[in-house]
């Protein structure tokens, strides 16, 4: 899987037709992509998955889509608009599957 698996299969994950206002601000910062490691694309499919389904049942706006997707401080990070305690409920799961992710690899290094 990749960045471009993840936005063509994922409405979520897709740049906006017009990334950039009239001032030259770049709001939609996925123009730069998913920017994490390979083995967070797991999490990131099933969250789009999450997604997709809460979209099409009706449960969140259609619009609903990330505008930036990183790794901080190694942690995922999802900025997404607009609001929605159950996409917020969904980046948790994922930000907890990436943190098991990641102590994964320390377990593995101290072993």
């Amino acid at each position: 899987m990749s960045v471009r698996d993840l936005q063509k299969k994922y409405k979520f994950y897709s740049v906006s037709d017009n990334p950039v206002d009239s001032n030259g601000f770049i709001w939609d910062l996925m123009v730069f992509g998913i920017e994490c490691p390979d083995a967070w694309y797991g999490p990131l499919d099933k969250l789009g998955r999450q997604v997709e389904a809460a979209r099409a049942a009706g449960l969140i706006a259609d619009w609903t889509k990330a505008v930036q997707v990183k790794e901080k401080w190694d942690s995922l990070r999802v900025y997404y608009d607009p609001y929605s305690d159950l996409v917020e409920k969904y980046i948790e799961e994922a930000e907890k599957e990436v943190a098991a992710i990641e102590a994964g690899k320390l377990g593995g290094a101290d072993a």
